[in-house]
């Protein structure tokens, strides 16, 4: 009698993990224009040395994102920036994010 589970109707699909993996992609993409903001608008100022493996990291992933949606001239920008202001750091875009959290 209630092991009869159709009656619930029909299935959403929805899961915690599929939210899990909604809520992480909104943040990563938050994320990628928030940091992209702090270098278009305030330059050298926020590269702390102390900070660099995180900035660098921060530049690969969005590089990748920008790739993945075409925004070249994010990527242009991005590519200027670390030329004029990270001497020897060669953006390697990070596709690895981006597939976790299915964008593309």
């Amino acid at each position: 009698m209630f092991d009869d589970y159709e009656d619930e109707g029909p299935d959403t699909g929805w899961t915690p993990e599929k939210e899990h993996l909604e809520s992480s992609k909104k943040e990563f993409i938050s994320g990628c224009y928030d940091a992209y903001d702090l270098l278009a608008n305030d330059g050298a100022a926020i590269l702390v040395p102390a900070e660099m493996p995180a900035i660098k990291k921060a530049i690969n992933r969005m590089s990748a994102y920008f790739l993945l949606i075409e925004e070249y001239e994010r990527c242009g920008f991005l590519q200027k920036f670390v030329k004029e202001n990270i001497p020897g750091f060669v953006i390697e875009p990070d596709m690895d994010i981006p597939r976790q959290l299915n964008i593309y």
